[in-house]
């Protein structure tokens, strides 16, 4: 079978008046002979941040409306909700009068764009994608466990007729070592589409060698993968044009102090690896800067509509290459590992593994230019915390032979060899149940109930202000997060919007599946317990 990857990226390119990247136009040649031979093919693609691998959906989107193409969609993979919005901004903003609007579906919890794929370009997270997948499809959950029946076929029709995309896959891996659900699934689908030929092309900035060799062993007896690392000197042009000095400058013990002599002539972008550490970071220094435009907070725990805020007074901070202007500050936590495009002078971090790190510097003289890198660690005794121990120590470590030099994002890696382990049980029933037609919902609520939830502990579950349950406050919660404020307010939001009594005990069962059964859309937190600009503290949390 004859494939025109590189074909469509070149045209893509020419459409758009983007300048063709070699590693890519080289990378997708290679995938064309890799895809020819027998109409299979997986390609993992690791370039830096800022190279247009975006540009790869955009080609395989303009591919399908050829058709004649192996696919009549393009399936866009994200492993966030939060950073989706302006994936599909970017969409509409670089295919200006070259993309009918109405094919692109923004589908996941809150932007109901496509519930079954069926648009010619959708964008969706790996939560969306693998219920849809494993034969439960997303929008349906509630339906399902009430009256037994939903359109699960549907769904996977569209995924199997489609070329998938799995962005930021880096971000799908575990943050510590162990047992990954959330791999295992991934590489569960990823497996079936290999095997009947689906177009599937892996993108990240940070994909490490052994999460490559994991995908290879797994995928290896349905398809041939192909994996592209690009490495210094794979396109000399780019990196003439886009040359980049990042000094990592050494630890700073007083993350404000340094930000507020940095803003005399940078923009500021400070990653904590916690929200409480964001926030308290965020309030420290809003008590030294009187212009609070120059200073925004962004974090999970925010409501849609103070999201919404920042993100927009963050947009208008930027200029048309993207980059922040000076003296503004942005505190933020991983959210801005991925999908953000903004480009800062400086960037103060919090010691973490190396993959997240380069992520981090990525946001740093994005188009080229200059930048700084500091470092902090909130106690000398605490390395451990929301990532592996080991990894974050041996990050700290290369960091601090490394001061005064130019960030080198591969000596940052060395040491942080990651083992990765599949839950092979797991894996063994999703790809019985993708293959055998006798497996049909109803199972795939019975696993989904057991684990309460497909890639996690738990799903998301959504809170309201208890003065205002509406779309505007609704903020993210994990199980254990909504068990806490639950057992305090014992209220929950109907599909009316509507305040009601739950009257069972928020702590037994899995508290995700008993809201939707209850046709309810999340829970509701006291108002009083959410401060705008800085967001939701859950009384009784840890940390």
């Amino acid at each position: 079978m004859q494939s025109h990857f590189s074909e469509l990226y070149q045209r893509t390119c020419n459409a758009l008046g983007y300048k063709e990247r070699s590693f890519l136009k080289i990378a997708l040649q290679r995938y064309d002979e890799v895809y020819s031979k027998d109409g299979k093919g997986v390609l993992i693609l690791s370039a830096p941040t800022g190279y247009g691998k975006s540009l790869i959906s955009y080609a395989l989107y303009f591919g399908c409306l050829d058709g004649d193409k192996p696919w009549a969609r393009v399936i866009h993979v994200l492993p966030m909700t939060s950073i989706i919005q302006d994936f599909v901004e970017n969409i509409k903003k670089k295919l200006n009068g070259k993309i009918d609007e109405r094919h692109i579906g923004e589908q996941h919890h809150g932007s109901p764009g496509s519930p079954f794929f069926a648009k010619r370009f959708v964008v969706t997270t790996l939560d969306t994608f693998s219920l849809n997948f494993f034969k439960l499809p997303a929008v349906e959950v509630a339906k399902q466990q009430k009256y037994h029946t939903s359109h699960f076929e549907f769904p996977r029709a569209m995924i199997y007729s489609a070329a998938v995309v799995f962005d930021e896959f880096h971000l799908f891996a575990p943050a510590k070592e162990g047992q990954s659900r959330m791999l295992t699934v991934s590489l569960a689908a990823l497996k079936m589409l290999a095997e009947v030929g689906v177009p599937v092309i892996i993108i990240t900035a940070t994909m490490n060698d052994q999460l490559a060799q994991l995908i290879k062993d797994e995928v290896k007896k349905e398809a041939e993968v192909l994996y592209e690392k690009y490495c210094e000197g794979d396109d000399n042009e780019w990196e003439t044009h886009n040359k980049k000095e990042v000094v990592v400058v050494g630890k700073t013990s007083c993350v404000h102090e340094t930000t507020l002599e940095l803003k005399k002539e940078k923009s500021v972008l400070i990653v904590a690896n916690t929200i409480s550490t964001a926030i308290q970071i965020f309030e420290e220094l809003s008590k030294h800067i009187e212009n609070k435009e120059d200073i925004i907070l962004l974090h999970a725990k925010l409501s849609k509509h103070d999201r919404d805020q920042a993100m927009q007074k963050l947009e208008k901070l930027k200029d048309k290459q993207n980059k922040v202007e000076k003296g503004k500050i942005v505190v933020a936590t991983q959210l801005v590992e991925a999908g953000i495009d903004f480009s800062f002078d400086a960037l103060i971090t919090e010691v973490a593994p190396a993959p997240n790190i380069i992520q981090r510097v990525g946001r740093v003289a994005r188009m080229g230019g200059k930048g700084l890198l500091y470092y902090f660690i909130v106690t000398d005794s605490e390395l451990d915390g929301v990532y592996d121990e080991k990894h974050t120590k041996a990050s700290y470590e290369n960091l601090e032979k490394n001061v005064g030099k130019n960030f080198q994002p591969l000596e940052l890696l060395k040491g942080n060899e990651m083992k990765y382990r599949l839950d092979e049980i797991l894996k063994r029933i999703l790809i019985e149940f993708d293959r055998y037609p006798v497996f049909t919902a109803q199972d795939t609520q019975r696993l989904y109930e057991n684990l309460c939830g497909l890639l996690r502990e738990s799903d998301i579950i959504m809170a309201y202000d208890s003065q205002k349950p509406d779309g505007e406050s609704e903020v993210p919660l994990n199980e254990k997060q909504a068990k806490l404020i639950l057992s305090r307010t014992k209220s929950y939001i109907n599909e009316r919007n509507e305040i009601c009594n739950y009257e069972l005990n928020p702590w037994s069962g899995c508290l995700s599946l008993r809201l939707q059964y209850i046709g309810a859309k999340g829970i509701v937190y006291p108002h009083e317990w959410y401060t705008p600009g800085i967001g939701l503290k859950i009384i009784g949390e840890k940390g």
